[in-house]
């Protein structure tokens, strides 16, 4: 693969959630011998018909700098917000507690005794 390539660095799993921020197309030429390819070699590359030319031309895609894909973020958003929901039902779903105690008066202390 390429150098930086996500999904091959993650184990495929990189494509999930990350998308390139773009890419660059550029086009290498093969050698593939006398007669198998399409292409012949001039000053520059010209069609002549397949079978007939002793080059290949070969499309290669370069992607660079990765972000996430927004459907992730909107996955990571839900999880918080059930998180937060979940939350505010524990501390507000009505299941109170209440305790009794009893109270008894103590004097306090008399200084002019």
């Amino acid at each position: 693969g390429t150098r930086g390539d996500c999904n091959e660095a993650c184990g495929g799993a990189g494509s999930l959630c990350f998308q390139a921020e773009g890419s660059v197309k550029s086009v290498n030429w093969q050698y593939v011998g006398d007669g198998q390819g399409c292409y012949d070699r001039v000053q520059t590359y010209n069609f002549v018909g397949d079978g007939s030319g002793s080059w290949e031309r070969q499309e290669v895609t370069t992607s660079y700098g990765w972000k996430v894909k927004p459907v992730c973020w909107a996955c990571v958003f839900i999880l918080i917000l059930a998180g937060v929901l979940f939350d505010l039902g524990l501390r507000y779903s009505g299941a109170t507690t209440t305790t009794s105690a009893m109270t008894t008066s103590v004097p306090l202390f008399d200084c002019s005794a």
